[in-house]
């Protein structure tokens, strides 16, 4: 019975101390002095965010550009591939791949025949692969969307522009011209949604592939490998073969 007082006291002071040391971390994170463990390891640098949304005013039509899936993924085409980690970093690896293609979290990727491109939160495009149909060389610009084909890629830019690099079976991949808000691609033609809610194709000429139906539309998808468009109304329209109807 001597030694319960001191053990009793000594419990009393370490739990105080405990206590006390519990409250002052509490107040200083808190106030902002101890950072929190998802200011250290954020998906994405708010700052990146900020400065694409600011000199992009086409954000709304890709918000997957602001916020990364944190979903790891893998893509291969050819002797190409390329993986996103849980913080939408990038790496690859195939001929000619020597180092990760950026640094910056990726919001989208996309592959074609043998080549990956994937477009980062501030709107690069970053291609790795075959370049022997140029399908490598999209110009530098600030794009919201990517699609590509077997051999040819195109994005849509901040501006509303669709750029394209590439080719298909019956020559060059061309630009068009115009503004547009949603593109999509097959592997060998593509099709945007204009502005003004028209559907233009280009590309391959195969299978009335490049005659889409009279607008206006509101959004464009891939079904049953055709193209279709969905009008304001919710009605579907497909087309790419000769008997092309509603999916």
């Amino acid at each position: 019975m001597a030694n319960a007082y001191p053990v009793r006291s000594n419990l009393r002071q370490r739990a105080f101390m405990t206590a006390s040391f519990v409250l002052s971390s509490v107040t200083m994170l808190a106030l902002g002095l101890i950072p929190s463990a998802q200011a250290q390891h954020p998906y994405y640098e708010p700052a990146s965010a900020e400065a694409f949304a600011t000199h992009n005013p086409f954000a709304p039509l890709s918000p997957q550009l602001l916020f990364p899936s944190p979903t790891p993924t893998l893509i291969v085409a050819g002797d190409t591939s390329c993986a996103l980690d849980h913080q939408a970093r990038l790496s690859c690896t195939g001929p000619g791949v020597t180092e990760p293609p950026t640094a910056t979290p990726i919001a989208t990727i996309a592959a074609g025949a043998d080549h990956i491109c994937a477009l980062d939160i501030t709107g690069s495009v970053h291609c790795v692969g075959d370049r022997s149909h140029h399908q490598l060389a999209l110009p530098a610009d600030v794009y919201v969307d990517l699609a590509l084909g077997e051999r040819f890629s195109c994005a849509l830019t901040a501006n509303s522009r669709v750029r394209c690099a590439g080719t298909h079976p019956q020559g060059p991949m061309t630009s068009p011209e115009g503004t547009f808000r949603q593109l999509i691609t097959t592997d060998h033609h593509a099709c945007a949604l204009r502005n003004s809610g028209e559907v233009y194709c280009w590309g391959a000429a195969q299978d009335n592939a490049l005659s889409p139906p009279q607008g206006p539309f509101v959004n464009l998808v891939k079904a049953h490998h055709r193209l279709c468009a969905q009008r304001p109304d919710g009605v579907t329209l497909c087309w790419g073969h000769p008997n092309s109807h509603s999916p």
